[in-house]
C-alpha cells in the first residue's frame, strides 16, 4: 500500500507540476505582467544602465511618462532592486533564430528584456520570482509585424517581496498548466482502479 501511495503522490505532482507566468503577444502598456517600456536606447547597455533603466520604471507611478519612460497604465508596479542575476543571451541563437518564446528560470522578480538596439527598446516585465516565459518579439509596441524586433539579451533583477496585497497584479494569478496535466491524474485514477480489482483478484476477496 505504501509503495501505491508513493507512486500516487509521484504521479500527482507530474500531472500537475508548478504553476508558470506565460507572457506572450501582442504586448501593450495595458497588459498583465508588463511592469513599462524604455523607448529605444538613452544610453549603453551594460549591466549597471540597465539596472537604471529598470528601477526608473519602477519609480514611476500609474501610466507615468517620463522622457523616453512608459508604465503600464492598468496595472501598478513597484519595488527596489537589490540585486541582479547578469545579463543573459537570448538562447537559441539571437536574431533570426525560430523560437517565439524565451523561457526564464524562477526566483527573479523582474526580467529586463532588450528588443533589438535603437529601433526598439527595452520591457521589464514582472515575473513574481516564478518561472515564466516572456515573448522573443515585442509586438505591438514598436510594430505591428509579429517578427520583428527580436529579443537580444535579458537581464534579471531580484528585490524583497512585498507583503500580501501590497504589490497589485505583479499579481495576477500565474496561468497554471492544464489540459494534459488533468488527463494524465485522470488516466492514474484509472490505472489505479485496475490494479486493486487485480490485486482484489489475486487474493480472492
Amino acid at each position: 500500500m505504501k509503495t501505491v501511495f508513493t507512486l500516487f503522490a509521484a504521479a500527482f505532482v507530474l500531472a500537475f507540476p508548478a504553476s508558470a507566468i506565460v507572457i506572450d503577444n501582442p504586448l501593450s502598456l495595458q497588459k498583465p505582467f508588463l511592469v513599462g517600456i524604455v523607448e529605444g536606447q538613452p544610453g549603453n547597455s551594460n549591466l549597471a544602465t540597465e539596472l537604471g533603466y529598470a528601477q526608473d520604471i519602477l519609480d514611476l507611478s500609474l501610466g507615468e511618462i517620463d522622457g523616453f519612460y512608459k508604465a503600464n497604465t492598468v496595472f501598478s508596479f513597484s519595488g527596489t532592486i537589490t540585486s541582479n542575476g547578469g545579463q543573459n543571451e537570448e538562447p537559441g541563437g539571437g536574431f533570426g533564430d525560430a523560437d517565439d518564446t524565451v523561457s526564464i528560470e524562477a526566483g527573479w522578480r523582474w526580467v529586463l528584456a532588450k528588443y533589438d538596439g535603437q529601433n526598439a527598446g527595452y520591457v521589464l516585465f514582472a515575473l513574481g520570482n516564478q518561472a515564466s516565459t516572456i515573448p522573443e518579439n515585442p509586438w505591438n509596441l514598436w510594430t505591428t509585424n509579429p517578427s520583428q524586433y527580436q529579443i537580444s539579451h535579458y537581464t534579471l533583477f531580484d528585490g524583497p517581496t512585498p507583503p500580501p496585497g501590497d504589490d497589485p497584479p505583479d499579481d495576477e494569478p500565474p496561468v497554471p498548466e492544464g489540459g494534459a496535466g488533468v488527463m494524465l491524474f485522470g488516466l492514474l485514477l484509472a490505472g489505479m482502479g485496475l490494479f486493486r480489482k487485480a490485486i482484489g483478484s489475486a487474493t480472492g476477496s
